[in-house]
């Protein structure tokens, strides 16, 4: 997910713990975000710097982890990470990393910088980026992180419901990397209503938090299971088209 500077913080976590939590109304309910920032955006440190924020209260900050908590005990960790494009123009979420990624690199330099500061990376969908030249990118990654369990591929809650299968998933299966999915928000207002609504349950041992989901999700023994709803294909064209004008508006894809 983002959190752009127009998103209202508590607004942001409300829609989080309704689309995380809508069919789980009792007992304990605890989420985590990875909150993928692009380049010059602060979404992560707004979150942390949130004392509070509408009904949530920060109870804690833990390294590159915040997290709040709800007067209705929905509990929420934030983790910071990093959207990343490659020069092949294709989107690299790092998360759990030591230090700074650069974008502008080849998506294997980008892998392997993510890999060499500790983190996670994950390869993520987008809309016509994994057709064609980009789309074997992606198949020849896929082929020399065979087995590995610190990069993975994500698909995208933008991704239409009628859209065709995406057979880069199905090669990463084969190849043992995870599939994992996530919300990817755009960068207009009312997008923030959708965080949440696609994403992953994974069971962990709550106490050790994102830490615990990291570790969680590096051991292919541990099953995870894509949860929630892409959007339909008219609301994705209407996003398109939204995101094409603001960013003819502007040059700079501004909501």
């Amino acid at each position: 997910m983002h959190v752009y500077p127009f998103m209202s913080v508590a607004a942001t976590l409300d829609a989080a713990a309704h689309n995380l939590f809508e069919e789980h109304a009792g007992g304990p309910r605890h989420g985590v975000l990875l909150v993928a920032d692009p380049e010059g955006v602060d979404g992560w440190e707004r979150l942390a710097r949130s004392a509070r924020a509408g009904r949530w209260q920060r109870v804690g900050i833990d390294g590159d982890a915040v997290t709040f908590r709800r007067d209705d005990d929905v509990e929420l960790a934030a983790v910071k990470g990093q959207q990343l494009v490659s020069r092949e123009g294709l989107e690299v979420l790092g998360t759990g990393c030591r230090a700074r990624v650069p974008s502008g690199l080849p998506v294997a330099d980008i892998v392997e910088r993510i890999r060499a500061a500790g983190g996670l990376a994950i390869l993520a969908w987008g809309a016509g980026k994994w057709l064609g030249d980009r789309g074997r990118v992606v198949d020849d990654v896929i082929a020399r992180e065979s087995g590995r369990t610190d990069v993975m591929l994500a698909d995208n809650g933008g991704r239409p419901r009628l859209w065709p299968r995406v057979p880069q998933f199905e090669t990463a299966a084969e190849h043992g990397l995870r599939v994992l999915a996530g919300t990817d928000p755009l960068p207009l207002r009312g997008e923030e209503r959708r965080i949440g609504s696609y994403g992953v349950r994974v069971r962990v041992r709550v106490p050790g938090g994102p830490a615990a989901l990291q570790d969680a999700l590096r051991r292919p023994e541990v099953p995870v299971e894509i949860v929630g709803r892409r959007v339909t294909t008219p609301r994705f064209a209407a996003g398109q088209l939204r995101l094409r004008l603001a960013r003819a508006a502007t040059g700079k894809g501004a909501p």
